[in-house]
């Protein structure tokens, strides 16, 4: 049957509403998905808008708290340096890993002194210390090894990485990073000081270059002492 000029108009209308009918039935059904899933999951939501409003106020304090921030990034490094001298209340300031990578030696090693020791972020420390080991400057390698040490048992896995590294003094400044944890008197976890001891041993019985060798024999032999985990390395 053909249709007619006058039955098209009521169709098209027909068409519309049923189009807004169909609309605003997906959008109850969305809405009554969303209400029992939140009623379902109530302490996860809850959860995560805890989670997201603690994330924004940690950011926000620690913005606020360094009042030394805008001049790192003032063009002249003795102005840049002396901001990170004067931070050293702020411990945790996420810049100091911006600054860990600074053109200027004496602001990464002044960075990498107040990336050390232990306390939050202790992995993302020890991974931009970690790096610092292989910087041309023999002032920043020695630093780096010194803050990577104060880390912890956190820094441990990128201290092992670093002590077979292909390069000869990044080799030496991890054996010099666990000397340091030694010297300061800060303890290693024994279960810990048990792993570090075999693998100093094996790089002072394999390891190509005599100064490596040498660190890590007396390295090796100190942590034995100072734990008493005997026998000590074999001469």
């Amino acid at each position: 049957m053909l249709c007619t000029r006058s039955s098209l108009p009521a169709r098209s209308m027909s068409s519309k509403a049923t189009m807004r009918r169909s609309f605003w039935t997906r959008s109850k059904r969305r809405s009554d998905i969303l209400h029992r899933l939140f009623q379902k999951h109530w302490v996860l939501c809850g959860f995560a808008i805890v989670i997201a409003i603690a994330t924004a106020v940690y950011f926000a304090i620690d913005t606020v708290q360094n009042p030394y921030r805008p001049s790192f990034d003032d063009p002249d490094p003795a102005v840049r340096a002396d901001a990170i001298r004067r931070s050293s209340c702020c411990h945790t300031d996420s810049r100091f890993f911006e600054l860990a990578k600074d053109e200027n030696a004496d602001v990464r090693i002044l960075a990498a002194d107040l990336l050390g020791g232990e306390g939050p972020r202790a992995e993302r420390r020890a991974i931009a210390l970690a790096r610092l080991l292989e910087d041309v400057q023999l002032g920043v390698r020695r630093q780096a090894a010194l803050s990577l040490g104060s880390i912890g048992a956190d820094a441990w896995p990128h201290v092992r990485n670093a002590l077979i590294h292909t390069s000869l003094r990044v080799r030496i400044a991890a054996i010099l990073s666990l000397n340091f944890r030694f010297l300061d008197k800060v303890q290693w976890p024994l279960q810990l000081a048990k792993e570090i001891v075999p693998v100093l041993e094996q790089l002072a019985r394999e390891d190509i270059d005599d100064d490596v060798r040498r660190y890590a024999k007396e390295t090796a032999e100190s942590l034995r002492g100072n734990y008493q985990l005997f026998p000590r390395f074999p001469d």
